[in-house]
């Protein structure tokens, strides 16, 4: 696998489909209808400032939370039942996007049916989970009982003397930093199920879903075997090209916006730019992570 070649085909591959320009565009658009109701929803417990206030300085932005904490904590609430209906939107339309990516590159797919949906969110989770517990390979797993065991022995109230608690908070972070790179690895590992999934004719009767879930994922594993460093390349470099494009843009998004705030003397416009930006170069990241996983499962196929 060339990993250059592939990096360049997740980029690119996407921009020569005429549906995958559409889901970019769908992306963006929840990203804006996101972006608005938050402004709106903020600004109805912050009050008449947060919509009608010059460009907030970066050193009154602490005391403007402060004055307003209580509007503050009751908009996220209200926030967070819409921030899942975009998750699930926006998963759905990743499924869409690796399947456009799939049938670019020559997969004959059959119709997206509504139990295929919900078995991609029961593998998304699973994915996760197998990711942290190392599930695929046992011998690892004592690594996360270890941290939780002994944060718990740190959390409770048990009296131990404080040579012993320092011991055990050096050696939590020890543990703590195993188990990071061991869930970069393992989601590594299992990063290219969805085409994996939809490559094969699992079985998705609702009596066989938690075995099919186990044959995915093993699956997935025995076809990442090996290829876990340019894998993890791959992801590297497009984090890198969306990282330096996101600082850039949040650069001139903020500029924009201090603007934008000082001319008009509204303050959610000053906000909103910025967010913009950085929805745009987030939603590119989905796009090129989304065609990376469909591309990289076609030539370790």
């Amino acid at each position: 696998m060339n990993l250059l070649e592939t990096i360049n085909d997740a980029f690119t591959l996407w921009l020569k489909s005429k549906e995958a320009k559409k889901l970019f565009f769908a992306m963006i658009a929840i990203q804006i209808l996101t972006i608005l109701i938050q402004l709106f929803v903020f600004g109805s417990f912050l009050g008449n400032d947060y919509f009608n206030s010059p460009y907030l300085p970066e050193d009154k932005v602490e005391d403007f939370l402060r004055a307003n904490q209580q509007g503050f904590v009751t908009a996220i609430i209200l926030l967070f039942p819409i921030d899942i209906l975009v998750s699930l939107a926006l998963v759905y339309i990743y499924i869409l996007l690796v399947r456009e990516a799939m049938k670019q590159q020559g997969y004959k797919l059959s119709r997206l049916t509504g139990m295929q949906v919900i078995y991609i969110l029961m593998l998304t989770v699973s994915v996760m989970v197998t990711s942290i517990f190392s599930l695929v390979e046992l011998k690892f797993s004592f690594i996360p009982v270890a941290l939780v065991i002994i944060f718990a022995l740190l959390w409770l109230p048990l009296g131990l003397p404080l040579g012993i608690t320092n011991f055990l908070r050096y050696l939590l972070l020890i543990i703590f930093l195993a188990e990071v790179l061991l869930l970069i690895r393992n989601s590594v590992r299992l990063f290219p199920s969805f085409p994996v999934f939809f490559a094969n004719s699992y079985d998705l009767k609702p009596n066989t879903l938690l075995k099919t879930l186990k044959e995915n994922i093993l699956d997935t594993w025995k076809l990442t075997e090996g290829n876990t460093k340019k894998i993890f390349g791959g992801l590297a470099g497009i984090f890198i090209v969306t990282f330096i494009a996101n600082e850039t843009l949040s650069i001139v998004g903020l500029e924009i916006g201090k603007v934008a705030g000082l001319y008009t003397g509204i303050l959610a416009i000053a906000i909103f730019i910025p967010s913009l930006f950085s929805k745009i170069i987030i939603t590119l990241y989905s796009v090129w992570t989304n065609y990376f996983s469909a591309i990289i499962f076609k030539k370790l196929e």
